[in-house]
């Protein structure tokens, strides 16, 4: 066999998936929520049953609790059970990955060459690397992915649509966003439906059943979990509410953060993506399908509103990104220069992947608070926790928002916290109530003192992090604040690098 033969032979689609795959690995696990998800996967799966009241927030225990997620909580909790970390950071980059490569398998498979399917992935990817971390959204992106992927298929109608069904109905449960299916199967729809009509009437064939039917199918699944009308309510205070804290992910793509200055490091991607689209427009046009355009318009304008939205239009950006590299049908093989940019691309995949687990293995080594078993970033408070196990009683701990689903995983129902990051338990009002506690100062019409604190909830603790929290530290600091800072074995007074700071009472 000679080399071209061999060269020709290389799955550069495969390599490409292997890179972005292995690329997972160099990012920390960053979202703390994944811990009060993990104690209600733990719940239903011990219980088996959904619980019907809060189970966690101090001062909430008679509000009825709407189960959003539980699908993925009970996934997640079975492979943390089985693997822990390791094993849950395997299966959601298979995950996150899979949603975005189906995609590109799906129009790859049709032609003759892998390469056109492998840019386009990589393009595709671009805007939603920042937001690769373990969390049930990861549902919602796979199920974004296979949804498009179903629309190509040329299997029979009825088959499509039970498909579609069960996808659909998974997702809704899994991650309630099951209606953002339609934001590609409505222009998807529309289109086919057009193109119909404009045929002359012997001509047009059998109506575009199976797109009708799955956007259809895709408002009925938004109805098919346990409480659909109160999932949207929550979804919808969920929105107003991280928009009230500023939450990054809920702000404008081109947004100041709390600093003062846009975080192009993590929304550089997205930018650039949306950068290159005018270019494949202006040069592949004619190759391109109005409503492909149409969908990524769509979500181009929802991403500028609401920099989340960056993961999905990932999606959309792979069709268009396919059918403006992808050679004509009938095109002959490459010449050989071709295939030696083929060669070095592929060359240049695997050094990617080596420098990806390359890098990983030397995280794990240098970063002592990043290790095989856990493997998150560095304001995880796991050593105040675990001393706060040793000495704290049960009862409630007033903590940051950020850390109160590590705290009840690691000692539920012992401890129950003041928050823990579920935004929609809590109104604007009660916000600015906790801003204004945690600050010190006045915040709306909230003027909180220590003392309006320990009434509230009579904690039998405080976990705070030092930077956000100084104001608050500084006034148990006090020495008439009636609270002392918790000590560990060795005579320190913070811990997780300074981070945490845990006070008991006097």
């Amino acid at each position: 066999m000679s080399i071209d033969s061999r060269l020709e032979r290389l799955p550069i689609f495969g390599l490409t998936v292997a890179v972005l795959f292995g690329s997972l690995f160099v990012k920390y696990i960053h979202d703390v929520d994944m811990y009060w998800q993990l104690q209600f996967g733990e719940i239903i799966s011990r219980t088996g049953q959904l619980p019907s009241h809060e189970p966690f927030l101090a001062g909430k225990e008679g509000v009825a609790n709407v189960p959003i997620c539980w699908l993925s909580q009970v996934i997640y909790y079975q492979l943390w059970s089985l693997g822990g970390w390791p094993l849950l950071q395997i299966v959601e980059g298979a995950l996150w990955i899979g949603g975005y490569a189906v995609v590109a398998w799906a129009l790859g498979r049709r032609g003759a060459w892998g390469w056109p399917a492998a840019l386009a992935l990589l393009y595709g990817y671009l805007p939603s690397y920042t937001f690769a971390s373990i969390r049930p959204q990861t549902f919602a992106l796979l199920g974004f992915g296979l949804t498009m992927a179903l629309t190509w298929s040329r299997i029979k109608l009825g088959k499509k649509l039970l498909l579609g069904a069960i996808l659909f109905v998974v997702w809704q449960n899994a991650h309630p966003s099951v209606l953002m299916a339609g934001v590609w199967l409505g222009p998807m729809t529309v289109g086919a439906v057009v193109r119909w009509l404009r045929r002359p009437p012997m001509e047009r064939g059998a109506f575009p059943w199976d797109l009708a039917g799955l956007s259809a199918l895709a408002i009925a699944a938004a109805m098919a979990c346990p409480d659909p009308i109160e999932t949207l309510k929550v979804a919808r205070v969920n929105e107003q509410m991280s928009k009230h804290l500023d939450v990054s992910e809920w702000k404008p793509l081109i947004w100041p953060d709390w600093n003062g200055a846009i975080d192009w490091q993590s929304r550089g991607c997205a930018v650039l993506a949306i950068a290159i689209l005018p270019v494949l427009v202006l040069f592949r046009g004619r190759r391109l399908k109005v409503e492909e355009l149409v969908t990524a318009a769509i979500l181009i304008a929802l991403t500028w509103q609401m920099y989340r939205f960056s993961t999905f239009l990932g999606f959309v950006l792979i069709p268009i990104a396919y059918r403006a590299f992808a050679p004509p049908p009938g095109t002959p093989p490459p010449p050989p220069l071709i295939r030696s940019w083929r060669a070095l691309l592929a060359g240049a995949f695997a050094v990617a992947i080596a420098i990806s687990l390359t890098r990983f293995a030397v995280a794990e080594v240098a970063a002592p608070q990043r290790t095989p078993i856990d493997p998150h970033m560095d304001y995880f408070p796991f050593e105040a926790v675990a001393r706060m196990k040793e000495v704290v009683p049960p009862g409630t701990v007033f903590c940051d928002f950020f850390w109160g689903g590590v705290v009840v995983q690691a000692n539920h129902p012992d401890w129950k916290v003041s928050h823990d990051g579920r935004y929609y338990h809590f109104t604007a009002d009660e916000w600015d109530w906790y801003k204004s506690a945690m600050w010190q100062q006045p915040v709306g019409r909230h003027n909180v003192t220590v003392a309006e604190i320990v009434a509230a909830f009579r904690p039998v603790a405080f976990l705070l992090w030092a930077a956000p929290d100084e104001a608050l530290i500084r006034k148990l600091d006090a020495a008439d604040s009636g609270w002392l800072r918790l000590r560990d074995a060795a005579g320190r007074d913070c811990f997780d690098r300074g981070q945490a700071i845990v006070f008991v009472p006097r």
